[in-house]
């Protein structure tokens, strides 16, 4: 992980279980804010999550703000719940969302 980058990209990397992403291969953009430093371009491949800036992003995961992004990594917040909510939004490549959310979520 490169120096500097936020503590709420590194829980998000910390909290990636690689068991249950085994099948995906994707590159995804993580947005809890509305600055540049509000997101983070993650790949997964091969059972590995990893911070990149160079590939184009398949899948958007757009939370309204950290505390809801924060919330999903702890397993107190519900992916579905927070949709309903308008909390929570994907754009591009759905068939991923859920999937990849229980790579990034804590198991309940």
């Amino acid at each position: 992980m490169e120096s500097g980058q936020s503590e709420i990209v590194q829980l998000l990397v910390g909290s990636f279980d690689s068991q249950a992403s085994e099948r995906l291969s994707i590159c995804a953009t993580f947005v809890w804010g509305e600055t540049a430093k509000d997101r983070c371009i993650i790949a997964i491949g091969d059972g590995q999550a990893k911070i990149v800036s160079d590939l184009p992003s398949e899948l958007a995961l757009i939370f309204s703000s950290e505390k809801h992004l924060r919330g999903l990594l702890a397993g107190h917040c519900n992916p579905i719940e927070l949709f309903m909510q308008g909390d929570f939004r994907a754009d591009g490549g759905l068939p991923f969302v859920l999937p990849l959310l229980r790579a990034f979520a804590a198991a309940s």
